[in-house]
């Protein structure tokens, strides 16, 4: 019964719902959140073609 409570809670709670987010996304960035390995870098040249084709089919 004590679970049903809790998940009525939580369903119930914005705010709880919330911080249960929360919580897991910092234990996700706890668990993984190193430096990054490899560097985005602008390599040049005109995309927005090529993300206006992607998006609009």
């Amino acid at each position: 019964m004590k679970l049903i409570d809790h998940l009525k809670a939580v369903l119930a709670s914005d705010e709880l719902q919330r911080q249960i987010i929360r919580d897991e996304l910092q234990e996700i960035k706890d668990r993984y959140g190193d430096k990054r390995w490899t560097s985005i870098e602008y390599a040049g040249g005109d995309f927005s073609m090529i993300v206006l084709k992607l998006c609009c089919k």
